[in-house]
């Protein structure tokens, strides 16, 4: 991770965007996965998942992987599958891709609504259709759907004041309510918000 901190900070462009191997838990080694390099790397994640039958489930699986791991969702994608019936016969296709939409958009509220480093924070939900022909008018179509995505996610603006505020009203409470063994009553501690933790490592915000 330290390799694209370093190309990060060398390069020139406005976004660095990496992209995943596949899924959240795909093994990048003996011992750890895709989600530990996310974390490690610690930007905000923009999860793209399939809107199909049965894709609802690992969408929601990952977002509360993502949660746990301590990291910022920016936005989410889904992508329609060749077959979103998935070979079930009799299926309300366009009723279950829009079902599909609408009960992520409500458990996205609900998540960000529990965690307090993201309230307060706009989530976008794209959803791209499916393309007959990936051609010069199918990337225009695809362009079209993702520009207000990436004008949200280039915004200088994003979540960082909401979660600087956060950070100081954290501190701010616990210098009221909290007295840390061995330090001073009167002159309390300089004290640092917490980001995450990794493994045996904490990362400060």
């Amino acid at each position: 991770h330290r390799d694209i901190e370093q190309h990060w900070q060398c390069g020139s462009a406005s976004m660095l965007l990496l992209e995943g191997a596949g899924g959240l838990r795909v093994p990048l080694n003996e011992s750890e996965d895709m989600l530990d390099l996310m974390a490690a790397v610690g930007a905000p994640v923009l999860l793209v998942g399939g809107n199909y039958l049965g894709g609802l489930n690992h969408i929601l699986l990952s977002l509360d992987a993502l949660r746990h791991s301590g990291l910022h969702l920016a936005g989410v994608v889904l992508v329609p599958a060749v077959d979103p019936a998935a070979g079930c016969p009799g299926v309300d296709v366009e009723a279950m891709l829009a079902d599909n939409a609408d009960m992520l958009r409500q458990r996205i509220r609900q998540s960000i609504h529990q965690d307090m480093h993201q309230q307060g924070i706009h989530v976008p939900l794209v959803e791209l259709p499916r393309l007959a022909q990936l051609d010069d008018a199918g990337w225009q179509t695809l362009a079209e759907h993702l520009e207000p995505l990436a004008k949200h996610l280039l915004s200088a603006k994003y979540g960082a004041e909401q979660r600087v505020e956060h950070d100081r009203a954290l501190v701010a409470r616990d210098q009221q309510t909290v007295w840390h063994p061995y330090a001073s009553a009167v002159h309390p501690p300089m004290l640092s918000a917490v980001s995450r933790t990794r493994g045996n490592r904490i990362v400060l915000a």
